[in-house]
């Protein structure tokens, strides 16, 4: 028999918040826009459907729905990739979703790679609506055709929005990159932490089976932007840390740790209303977060760091044993 996993022990990612104030842009995947991150728990009517692996759906009631997002049910949507635009498709259905990602044990049963009977996809798909009720669920409208490779969905009427997919960084970019990472103060920290706990060990702290990248994100007459992002170790034995930053602009623009101590990928950058690129990252780490990075007005005047992280979605999961 499958265990039965305690809600107590779901780890939520961060507070999620819109992709952009502007109507008719959200957050997309293959099958569908996410128009609420947050959605009420009046909104969900009827039984829960098993959908995709570690999720359910509820139907949902529209006459409860604010009329704002009422309103988009049926209408046509352009959907965006990295490269740009990969489908137009319509909003055709809307859902309560629950994602969760579940320990490795729990995992084995629920894919029948464990002994014993093997679990009804509709007992899963009730054990993820149960454990759900406090985070790990987002209200969602699907796609009329599934479009490969979505990132955005917009409305069509809405003015063209930039976007580029990230390339790697030439090898003196990224040289340039990695001597300026080495000299972060977080990047001083984390050197500390493993010197004190590997003190038999000489070098860096990222020079063994580190994974790292370093890309470049730029949009048409604008300074492109570097990511480097840097993992090591996985989280279970020995050492292990994580560190990303992002330049751009002439300088440090932010520096980044991930929530779950996994690398950061950036995966497009996109300006919506001319006013300078937002990095979408993600999906990441066993929260599967996406998130975005956004120039902070005034910043550089202010002396802080130039852009902030905005978390999107993320994916509630329940930890192994480490």
């Amino acid at each position: 028999m499958a265990p039965r996993l305690n809600a107590a022990d779901l780890k939520p990612g961060p507070a999620a918040r819109p992709f952009s104030a502007r109507p008719g842009v959200w957050l997309a995947d293959e099958s569908s826009a996410l128009l609420s991150a947050t959605p009420d728990a009046s909104w969900a009517e009827g039984p829960v459907t098993v959908a995709a692996a570690n999720s359910a759906t509820r139907a949902v009631t529209l006459a409860r729905l604010p009329q704002a997002l009422r309103a988009w049910l049926g209408r046509p949507v352009k959907v965006l990739g990295a490269n740009g635009a990969v489908c137009e498709t319509r909003l055709q259905r809307f859902l309560i979703r629950a994602r969760i990602t579940p320990d490795l044990r729990t995992a084995e049963h629920w894919e029948g790679c464990a002994e014993g009977p093997a679990i009804p996809p509709e007992t899963i798909a009730s054990e993820v609506w149960r454990v759900t009720a406090s985070a790990g669920r987002s209200l969602i409208a699907e796609f009329s055709a599934p479009c490969q490779g979505a990132l955005l969905a917009v409305d069509p009427d809405l003015p063209g929005l930039a976007i580029a997919a990230p390339e790697p960084a030439s090898a003196e970019v990224g040289a340039e990159a990695m001597a300026a990472f080495r000299q972060l103060p977080e990047y001083a920290q984390i050197q500390s932490r493993f010197h004190a706990e590997h003190p038999d060990l000489d070098g860096a702290w990222d020079d063994r089976e580190a994974r790292r990248s370093i890309s470049s994100l730029a949009l048409p007459g604008r300074t492109p932007l570097f990511v480097v992002s840097v993992e090591v170790g996985s989280g279970c034995t020995g050492f292990s840390a994580s560190l990303s930053a992002l330049w751009g602009e002439g300088g440090p623009g932010s520096t980044l740790t991930a929530i779950d101590n996994r690398r950061l990928t950036p995966s497009a950058i996109v300006d919506l209303d001319g006013t300078g690129g937002q990095v979408l990252l993600g999906p990441d780490g066993p929260f599967s977060a996406r998130s975005v990075l956004r120039p902070k007005p005034n910043a550089a005047q202010l002396g802080v760091a130039r852009y902030e992280r905005v978390f999107l979605l993320s994916v509630p999961y329940f930890p192994g044993p480490c």
